[in-house]
C-alpha cells in the first residue's frame, strides 16, 4: 500500500450527521408535495450531486415530478431542521483533523453537495476555519461515482491520488474515490455495509468511526477491516 499523505473527507455522513436530516427532508417533501418518496429512495440519493440526485428521482417517480419544486422544499425544511436540532460532528472528527493539523498532513473536503450547503453546514458546525479547502458538487461536472470529484481534490492538495485517503460512508462517494485512484476509508453511516459491492470492500478499510480511524493512522493503518 502506498504510504498516506493527505485525507479527503466527505462531508455529509462523514463529518456531520446530516443524512438522516437530509432523510427526513426529503421524505416530509414528499408527504406535502405528494409523491412518494420514502427512505430506501432516499438512501440511493446518498453521495449525488444535485444534477444527479434529481435523475434519480425522476427515473423512480416519473416525468410528471416537479424536481426543483421538490429540492427548494426540501432544502427549507433541512435548514429548518439545521437550526432547530442543530448539525452533530461525527464522533472523533475534530480530534483527526487536530491530529492532521499537527502532524502538518494536507486534508480537504469533497462533498456532492454545492458550496452554499457546505458553507452552511460548516459554518453551523464551528468549522469553517479548521476546513478551508473544499471542492463542492457545483464546481464538478459529473457528480460521485465518477472520479472527478476526488481528482479534483487531489489537485487542489497537490498530492498524487494513490498517496491521498478518501474517507466515504457512501457506495456512490467510495466508487468516486477508487475511480480517481485513491486509497478509501469506509466509515459506515445510514447505509449498512451490506449494501455496498464487493468489489469496493475489497479495496477498503473498515471503521466504525473517525477515532478509529485516527488511532489506525497513527500506528500506520494496520488496524483497519478490510
Amino acid at each position: 500500500m502506498n504510504v498516506i499523505q493527505a485525507l479527503v473527507f466527505d462531508m455529509d455522513g462523514v463529518m456531520f450527521d446530516t443524512e438522516q436530516l437530509a432523510v427526513r427532508a426529503w421524505m416530509q417533501a414528499g408527504e406535502a408535495l405528494g409523491w412518494p418518496i420514502d427512505r430506501s429512495l432516499c438512501l440511493r440519493l446518498l453521495g449525488l450531486n444535485t444534477q444527479s440526485a434529481g435523475e434519480v428521482l425522476t427515473q423512480a417517480l416519473g416525468p410528471a415530478f416537479n424536481y426543483h419544486q421538490a429540492r427548494q422544499f426540501m432544502n427549507e425544511r433541512l435548514n429548518q431542521l439545521i437550526v432547530t436540532e442543530g448539525i452533530p460532528l461525527k464522533p472523533g472528527l475534530k480530534d483527526l483533523q487536530q491530529w492532521l493539523e499537527i502532524r502538518q498532513w494536507p486534508y480537504c473536503v469533497a462533498t456532492s453537495s454545492d458550496q452554499a450547503r457546505t458553507d452552511f453546514c460548516l459554518a453551523s458546525g464551528g468549522l469553517e476555519q479548521a476546513f478551508p479547502q473544499k471542492i463542492c458538487g457545483n464546481q464538478i461536472r459529473r457528480s460521485k461515482p465518477a472520479p472527478d470529484i476526488y481528482l479534483a481534490a487531489t489537485q487542489l492538495l497537490k498530492i498524487r491520488p494513490e498517496h491521498c485517503l478518501a474517507v466515504e460512508d457512501s457506495p456512490n462517494g467510495a466508487a468516486s474515490a477508487l475511480a480517481a485512484g485513491l486509497q478509501l476509508a469506509i466509515v459506515p453511516d445510514l447505509i449498512e455495509l451490506q449494501a455496498f459491492p464487493a468489489h469496493i470492500l475489497t479495496q477498503a478499510r473498515v471503521f466504525p468511526d473517525l477515532n478509529k480511524l485516527r488511532q489506525a493512522l497513527e500506528q500506520g493503518m494496520d488496524e483497519g477491516e478490510q
